[in-house]
């Protein structure tokens, strides 16, 4: 946790920043990211503070002139521009190109503003520091030292180092499992992140079922699935089971969690498709939990799989969802789709091996609705919850919101990210919208600014498209400017 730091710049003007976030470097090994500081001759002194500051934590820096930018943009992590919309020497013609019109009225119009603006441009950061005078500017330095979430503009794809659920020190869940398999008794435990299931469980549930496969496929949980999997995969080894048995075993595994309808019912749809984690961490579910935590197991063992949905024949009013898994060579109930031979296991009732349908009597397996899960290249994009905060500035009436979100997918999250002072019916008083496009396994930090009244809640709402994939009701307040 970083302490109160106040800092004391040429007049008596104090400056309190109160960011909750520790500001201990991160080592860069021999050869460090590239920080570019674009800088004319009278802001020199700011380009020097600047510089000793990045150095300190690992950066290679290099000084240049607006006019030499060119020359070194493409290798650059982060550019550090000094000096707002009307500084000399075509570093005013630079920082007009990042910030938006409003925060180049405060730099022009409003004596004595200063701060710091943050863009991710294509996976590059770059970070305009600028004052209504040089002065402003060397302060807006001191500000931006003071933040804690440097390191992620250096050192973007650290991306484990800034999980927001803190895999190393966030308050855990634990769950143990028994069950059994060919007569034979066997137990494991499993631990996750608290506020990974969390997540999880805050998450849209209102899904219809044939986008369910959408479930087991989710990237975020995949380094918990994999270490549970390992576990047990190293049971199976031990007992010599061929694949079959393996097969089987993992599906009483997930047979023997209990069946229950506690969140269906809770759910006015009547439905409540858990993600795999939700499954095991509550210990329950009913037929598509089981069979999506199951199908998520089989596919990062490599096995291509299909969801099967049946219904019940007429006077049954009551469906089902299992698992068939492609292989060579099978027994039991199986599906030709597309040239490839499926065989069905049930995730739900302990004792069924494969090939051994639940109900054949009541339940039409004749006529399966067929759902494709995969592991697709996809943009997972999560708020790290402690790099988020706005900084208000009273005299202004500003409100400069940081945002630190980071994409847990393979592929590039395109992403618009509004914050604002929100009043009733899901509108916003005052609000400021940025687009964003993160590239796969990085992080990027931006950040926001408009005008409202002092000390308002702020929301921070974060799409992808037209769907909402996270959001922060009210952020803490993490600094305060005169």
């Amino acid at each position: 946790m970083m302490s109160r730091a106040s800092v004391r710049i040429g007049v008596a003007l104090a400056l309190t920043v109160l960011f909750l976030l520790s500001t201990a470097p991160i080592r860069a090994g021999t050869s460090g990211p590239l920080a570019v500081i674009v800088s004319n001759e009278a802001d020199a002194r700011s380009a020097e503070a600047l510089s000793q500051f990045l150095s300190g934590r690992g950066a290679e820096v290099v000084v240049v002139s607006a006019s030499e930018l060119d020359q070194v943009e493409d290798r650059a992590t982060a550019i550090f521009v000094l000096g707002g919309p009307e500084a000399y020497e075509g570093v005013g013609e630079i920082s007009s190109r990042i910030l938006t019109d409003l925060e180049s009225d405060l730099l022009v119009n409003r004596p004595g503003y200063f701060n710091f603006f943050i863009r991710n441009v294509d996976g590059r950061h770059y970070v305009v520091l600028a004052g209504h005078t040089r002065v402003e500017t060397y302060q807006a330095v001191m500000l931006f030292e003071q933040g804690g979430y440097q390191d992620w503009l250096l050192y973007p794809s650290r991306i484990s180092e800034v999980s927001p659920f803190g895999y190393k020190t966030a308050e855990v869940a634990s769950r143990e499992f028994r069950w059994t398999y060919a007569g034979q008794e066997f137990s494991m435990g499993l631990t996750v992140p608290k506020d990974l299931y969390l997540y999880y469980v805050s998450s849209e549930h209102q899904i219809p079922y044939e986008d369910w496969a959408v479930l087991a496929s989710d990237p975020l949980s995949r380094p918990y699935i994999r270490s549970l999997l390992n576990k047990l995969l190293s049971m199976a080894r031990s007992q010599g089971y061929d694949e079959i048995q393996t097969l089987e075993f993992l599906a009483s595994f997930v047979q023997h969690i209990p069946y229950n309808l506690e969140k269906d019912v809770i759910m006015a749809s009547g439905e409540y498709p858990r993600f795999p984690i939700e499954t095991l961490m509550d210990y329950g579910g009913d037929c598509e939990d089981h069979a999506i935590l199951l199908a998520t197991l089989y596919m990062e063992m490599g096995y291509d799989v299909v969801l099967i949905i049946v219904w019940g024949k007429p006077g049954f009013p009551i469906g089902h969802m299992g698992v068939a898994v492609a292989l060579e060579e099978g027994k039991g109930l199986r599906w030709d789709v597309n040239g490839t031979t499926y065989y069905y296991i049930d995730a739900t009732q302990p004792g069924l091996l494969l090939g051994e349908p639940l109900l054949p009597e009541y339940l039409d397996y004749e006529h399966p609705i067929f759902l494709f899960p995969k592991l697709e290249s996809i943009p997972m994009p999560v708020l790290v919850r402690n790099r988020v905060g706005v900084i208000w500035q009273s005299s202004s009436r500003v409100a400069t919101v940081v945002v630190t979100v980071a994409n847990f997918g393979q592929d590039w999250a395109n992403l618009t990210i509004t914050a604002g002072v929100p009043i009733m019916g899901g509108r916003y008083l005052n609000s400021t919208t940025l687009e964003v496009n993160v590239p796969p396994s990085r992080v990027a930090v931006v950040t926001l600014t408009f005008q409202g009244p002092p000390r308002s809640a702020v929301k921070l709402e974060v799409r992808m498209g037209d769907k909402l994939v996270d959001q922060i009701g009210s952020l803490p307040i993490v600094g305060e400017l005169p």
